[in-house]
């Protein structure tokens, strides 16, 4: 590309350092040139002032004096007013932004300074799954922004004085590396950055163990610092804190205590300030540390709350997002991160990853291949494929680290090497597996037990696996140690002794460096990219449970001082802690064996006590023989006159009982939520007449009824009915314990006792599971999604204690499969798309097997259907589209199974619609017309039906909604010119409109509307309001588009707040709003954020782009004629 480009009216030569216009040429100093070029690059984009340091004067200055003076010559240049710039802007607080056009911008400026890149000399410059540490600074490219981000947000800190970072990311985001070679190096120079100088510097990696270590960890930390009065025995002093954190102030010295004021620096930062620096990476470790309590918790917020107000200290944590809900639960933590600052680390762009590709081989002396039939470059190749690859940077790294040992003499990284290693999305894998098939067979034979050490579930939510840190010592077998150090040297896995300076990740109080040495896996990718990994996961995903639960039970067992009643109880954790003793492939630790020991022992001991009461409780019987007669013939009469009334009760709760079960069975598939209600209600009527109520039919009816209510929309009471129906189930429990502990002697009455808790124990259970998944439910309608894992998990954990109750009880196995699959729903909602898959298949699989012996089970089979649905949803985010409609073809097939089977079960009419509506939309995205055409004529039979039967139903409602959309839609498409609208339809479609609150559907409905009007067909549908333009990726983007064909030639309003004609550019504004608003909240690369791409360039007027959209979609077999209605309606906007 030329050298030159256009900047407004400035033709500028970066090569000459050269503006002209008009016959007028303006010489340029290199680095302002370099500057210029730079912004220029970046149009539109506001460049903060610690990223041009960065980029220009390598962080050398204390202050952003360089650059005003920089940016004020430069306007001198252009002739351009800083306050009424025409050219360069200045956002305040932020930095600085070029708003003049820019075309033909040479494309290598976006690189920076190339000249000024240091010579490498130490090997790779690429650091393959391991993280970058300070040493290779000079070779971490690509996240120059994001450092100045850093930087600025920690000024904004100290400015508060409240120096508290909490770094955000996704796994493989490169969090660490941020930290350690981008961020510390220039903070930690002689000169400092942007006002910022770090003195001394620790970085902490938690470990799981005792409560205390992260305690420890930070004492060790700030003692490197000086900064404490007490030294001798620290370990004394970290138990101290972790019950007593406001100890700390008194362990600090006094200059370092809790500052009120400001230590005189101003917020221009004209001298950098001297600080110490703690940064606790991976904080994600500590939520899963079972042996931290709340109460633990809660101390450690505190702790770290003292430190951030400390003098001279700044505080990073680095976290991962998939945590970032376990971490509110944290009490404290919330606010921390709210008076603190928050950097969400986003993914690099093109620019980003093109650097981190192609400067450290420049460092290095490398050159990449050329094709000579194609005249592609290696690194093109490598560009392309890492561009919006969830695993980027993992995966990127590793190959490059790859193909430098793989280079030839002339140090040119090869085609054929890249080919050899499987490419980028194979390089780990084949990597992994050629190392393992290069094994004996001995050492191959330490698979399992090294791997059941290394790999673990996800303890927190169960989903996903993790790599775990374990100590090496606790391998002694020969052929475990070959098989890691074999994997070792292949750069799979690492040691603690591959980890940089200032770095802790454990403390003792007598050092041991080879009695600390840990090994871990050296990236998490590994363990999603391996097929050997993830098949041996999914077979053993039983025992790595078994394992993480032992594990878990015995730090806690351990933290609370090894008391006797946190021992395993009879039952199934002690069964699996039995068979785990016993498998040679699983190193439990000491404390592990211990353990299960002394648990075994209280179970033996607990058994002969049983037999001893038995004993004793029929000798008591055979003693008090003579004294039950008596006392039966005193109260002979009474017992008489309360037989009536007893007998009276017995058919009162008789009734209850049908009332709650038959007559609801009954009631609930003809959708009649007004008896229903009435039946609840009078349920609870009757209870509320009698002395002593059962609090098991009290609780029953208080969840039906806010099962209505939650039907209806009306959330808030149906929350307070179930927070009143679990009081009332908690209340009998206590009260159950009560009668338990000073229930009469005698062998009938214990006998009777027993017979009760086993008749109610089942129905408790399910009882309560039930109700804290409705409030679930409620949580995730509110968005509230914290909440809803809460609850959902709640409802999985009662529905295993069934399973153990029972555990070849379908019913129960039901009850699992279900909570797995509601999981499944919420990773799917949050776009967490592979958790979201997996757990969709894990149900499917438990009720296809339930399937096999039980083929007509009418009920798992429409369970099936619903999971069959929650996989369509994830194949099309991730652009399966023939997956998609192969699943939604079976769920439908199922739906219309159960429909002819129950043809007046309106619960079935409304799944059968809720599937037809699936299917379509992947009939629609694989162009399967006449499929469509089908399926529709279908659905509108079932969405009158649901709509004449319960007109109030709101969710039955929004499925019509749905459908009639889709009508509409299709009819938009194929019918406008052949046939006249039905008016039935129409009034169908409004009914649904206005009774559904589902703001998408409205969206889609009002998009169709505007549709028909930009095709001058106004009278198709009318009396439809405009609904929120509040921001949805699966709606919104396609209402802005239709919004903006109809304000193209005609003044309009656009949204119910924005009460003013807009313009053009206000449209632009607006949809550009909306789709930076999708890429900072919800970064993907899943469907809705390409749908969300193609209609905000057609917004824009970049027609050409968005038709490469287009493209690109239907290469993975998106075949939509929507999309290419679109394009074809913007051919006057190109």
């Amino acid at each position: 590309m030329s050298e030159t480009f256009q900047l407004g009216d400035w033709e500028v030569n970066t090569s000459l350092n050269s503006l002209s216009r008009d016959n007028t040429s303006v010489h340029l100093e290199p680095k302002m040139m370099d500057v210029l070029a730079y912004l220029s690059a970046h149009a539109g984009e506001v460049i903060s002032t610690e990223q041009l340091l960065i980029e220009f004067w390598q962080g050398t200055f204390y202050g952003d004096a360089p650059v005003q003076k920089c940016i004020a010559m430069l306007r001198k240049k252009l002739g351009d007013n800083s306050r009424q710039p025409s050219y360069i802007e200045t956002v305040q607080r932020r930095g600085y932004r070029i708003i003049a056009n820019v075309v033909l911008l040479d494309e290598r400026q976006r690189w920076g300074n190339l000249q000024k890149l240091s010579q490498w000399t130490q090997g790779s410059p690429y650091r393959g799954l391991q993280t970058f540490q300070p040493e290779h600074a000079a070779i971490f490219f690509g996240r120059n922004k994001a450092i100045a981000e850093v930087v600025h947000h920690l000024n904004q800190a100290m400015d508060d004085n409240f120096s508290f970072l909490l770094l955000m990311g996704k796994s493989g985001s490169g969090k660490s590396s941020l930290l350690r070679a981008g961020v510390i190096p220039f903070i930690t120079r002689s000169e400092g950055l942007a006002g910022i100088k770090v003195q001394h510097y620790t970085v902490i990696t938690p470990t799981r163990g005792k409560a205390s270590s992260i305690f420890r960890q930070l004492l060790g930390a700030l003692n490197d610092m000086s900064m404490l009065v007490d030294t001798w025995n620290l370990d004394a002093h970290a138990c101290d804190l972790s019950q007593h954190p406001s100890h700390l102030k008194a362990l600090l010295k006094e200059s370092e205590s809790i500052t009120e004021l400001n230590d005189g620096a101003t917020s221009t930062h004209s001298v950098a300030r001297p600080h110490n620096l703690i940064v606790i990476d991976q904080f994600e470790q500590v939520l899963q540390d079972a042996s931290l309590s709340k109460e633990d918790a809660a101390s450690l917020m505190s702790f770290l709350t003292v430190l951030v107000k400390t003098q001279r200290l700044i505080l990073i944590v680095s976290l991962r997002n998939d945590f970032y809900a376990n971490s509110m639960e944290l009490e404290g933590f919330a606010r921390l991160k709210d008076e603190g600052q928050q950097y969400d680390l986003q993914p690099p762009n093109a620019t980003d990853i093109a650097r981190m590709i192609r400067l450290p081989a420049l460092s290095a002396g490398l050159s990449f291949e050329e094709n000579v039939q194609t005249g592609e470059k290696l690194d093109e190749v490598l560009l392309e494929a890492a561009i919006g690859h969830p695993d980027a940077l993992p995966l990127m790294e590793f190959t490059l680290d790859l193909l430098y040992q793989r280079r030839d003499k002339e140090n040119t990284l090869l085609f054929s090497a890249f080919a050899n290693i499987g490419g980028l999305e194979g390089a780990i894998a084949q990597q992994a597996e050629t190392t393992y098939q290069g094994m004996s067979e001995t050492a191959k034979a330490s698979w399992k037990s090294v791997m059941h050490e290394l790999v673990t579930i996800n303890d927190v939510n169960q989903t996903g696996l993790i790599a775990r840190k374990v100590p090496i010592e606790q391998f002694s077998d020969e052929n475990d140690l070959a098989f890691i150090q074999q994997f070792v040297d292949a750069r799979l896995f690492v040691t603690e002794s591959d980890l940089g300076a200032n770095e802790l990740t454990y403390n003792t109080s007598a050092p041991d460096a080879k009695r600390n040495k840990r090994v871990c896996v050296a990236h998490e990718a590994l363990l999603k990219h391996w097929d050997r990994i993830t098949d041996w996961a999914q077979k053993n995903r039983a025992a790595l449970l078994k394992r993480t639960e032992l594990n878990t039970d015995c730090s806690r067992w351990l933290n609370a001082g090894k008391p006797q009643d946190m021992l395993l109880p009879s039952g199934r954790k002690l069964d699996d802690a039995r068979w785990m003793a016993k498998q040679p492939h699983l190193h439990l630790t000491p404390q592990e064996t211990l353990f299960i020991h002394l648990s075994e022992g209280q179970h033996k001991k607990t058994q002969r006590y049983k037999t001893s009461a038995i004993a004793a409780l029929a000798i008591l019987a055979v003693s008090t023989t003579g004294l039950a007669i008596y006392s039966n013939n005193q109260t002979q009469l009474a017992v008489e006159q309360t037989h009536q009334a007893q007998v009276l009760r017995n058919k009162a709760e008789s009734l209850v009982d049908y009332m709650l079960g038959d007559l609801r069975s009954q009631l609930e598939p003809i959708g009649k939520l007004d008896v229903l209600e009435g039946v609840g209600q009078k349920t609870l009527d009757y209870y509320a007449g009698i002395e002593t109520g059962d609090g098991l039919r009290q609780a029953n009816s208080l969840k039906l009824l806010a099962e209505i209510n939650i039907n209806r929309g009306e959330f808030e009471h149906a929350g307070e009915q179930l927070s009143q129906a679990l009081n009332i189930l908690n209340k009998q429990d206590a009260e159950q314990l009560k009668i338990q502990e000073t229930a009469p002697n005698g062998i009938a009455s214990a006998n009777a006792y027993s017979q009760s808790t086993t008749q109610t124990s089942e129905q408790v259970l399910f009882l309560k599971g039930n109700i804290h998944y409705w409030i679930g439910v409620i949580a995730y309608f509110k968005q509230d999604y914290t909440t809803t894992i809460e609850e959902w998990t709640k409802y999985l954990n009662y529905s295993q204690q069934l399973l153990v109750l029972d555990e070849l009880n379908p019913k129960w196995m039901l009850e699992v499969s279900s909570a797995q699959h509601n999981i499944g729903s919420l990773a799917l909602r949050i776009s967490q798309y592979e958790s979201a898959s997996q757990n969709f298949r894990d149900s499917i699989a438990l009720k296809r097997k339930m399937l096999i012996s039980q083929p007509n089970h009418s009920e798992v089979q429409a369970s099936l259907r619903g999971s069959l649905l929650g996989l369509v949803a994830v194949a099309f985010q991730t652009f399966e589209f023939n997956e998609a409609e192969k699943l939604a073809e079976e769920a439908y097939t199922l739906a219309v199974k159960l429909l002819l089977e129950n043809p007046d079960d309106y619960n079935i009419v409304y799944q059968t619609l809720s599937s037809a509506n699936l299917l379509i939309q992947a009939q629609m995205s694989v162009g399967n017309k006449s499929g469509a055409d089908k399926t529709i004529t279908d659905g509108v039979m079932l969405a009158q039906k649901l709509a004449k039967q319960e007109p109030e139903n709101e969710a039955w409602m929004t499925k019509v909604a749905t459908l009639m959309f889709f009508y509409w839609d299709y009819y938009l498409l194929f019918d406008t010119k052949d046939s006249p609208p039905n008016p039935a339809l129409l009034n169908l479609t409004r009914a649904a409109f206005n009774k559904t609150k589902n703001l998408p559907i409205k969206q889609k409905i009002y998009s169709v509307k505007l549709g028909f009007e930009n095709r001058e067909n106004s009278e198709v549908m009318t009396d439809i309001a405009q609904p929120s333009l509040e921001f949805n990726s699966e709606s919104t983007p396609r209402l802005l588009w239709e919004l903006h064909l109809k304000c193209r030639n005609h003044p309009c309003t656009i949204g119910e707040d924005i009460r003013k004609e807009v313009g053009k550019g206000e449209r632009k504004s607006l949809a550009l709003t909306h789709f930076t608003l999708a890429n900072t909240e919800k970064p993907s690369n899943d469907m809705n954020a390409s749908l969300t791409e193609f209609y905000f360039l057609l917004v824009s007027s970049k027609r050409s782009a968005a038709r490469d959209v287009l493209l690109s979609l239907e290469k993975q077999g998106y075949l939509h004629p929507q999309l290419t209605d679109a394009i074809n309606r913007a051919k006057d906007d190109t």
